[in-house]
């Protein structure tokens, strides 16, 4: 009987040491049965999310905001208070580290004080890009999601300019 319960004991550590250097011999990129595959921004480096005090100063201090859509035969601007304020509640707190491969701006949002602009973003809006990039020098600087109100604030321009589109 001992002779037995050792040989499955052997058996038992033998096999758990195979088990260790089949997964070692594994890539760490390569998914295995129980992972799913891990999807790369090949080439996209990891940014920032976008500083607070740069969001709450426009708040506090923007008279201006201009958004310049890319493809679209229109672009409108806000230059009342309130909007302005509200159009930063379309940016949430959350960081977007990376931009996605395919990911294309629909959009540019300046923000000006005293008549300068002080602050560019390009809006990502798409099924699996919904998020905003401060840009520098024309790159990318920090990054932030959009909020449930942006989505829709977004949704109902670009259809409202659809619209418009439609009956011209």
């Amino acid at each position: 009987m001992r002779i037995l319960v050792f040989f499955c004991t052997l058996f038992f550590i033998a096999s758990c040491g195979s088990d260790k250097k089949s997964n070692a011999a594994q890539t760490p990129n390569e998914p295995t049965a129980q992972q799913e595959p891990v999807k790369k921004d090949v080439g996209s480096p990891v940014i920032p999310g976008i500083d607070q005090a740069v969001l709450a100063k426009l708040y506090n201090e923007a008279e201006y905001l201009d958004f310049l859509f890319f493809e679209l035969p229109f672009s409108m601007n806000q230059s009342d208070k309130p909007s302005i304020q509200a159009s930063l509640a379309n940016f949430s707190p959350d960081p977007q580290n990376r931009i996605p491969a395919g990911c294309k701006p629909i959009a540019r949002m300046m923000y000006q004080i005293n008549g300068e602009i002080v602050d560019e973003f390009n809006v990502y809006f798409s099924k699996e890009c919904t998020f905003f990039v401060q840009m520098v020098n024309e790159k990318p600087f920090a990054a932030n999601k959009m909020s449930e109100n942006g989505v829709k604030f977004f949704q109902k321009v670009l259809s409202q300019a659809i619209q418009t589109g439609q009956q011209q």
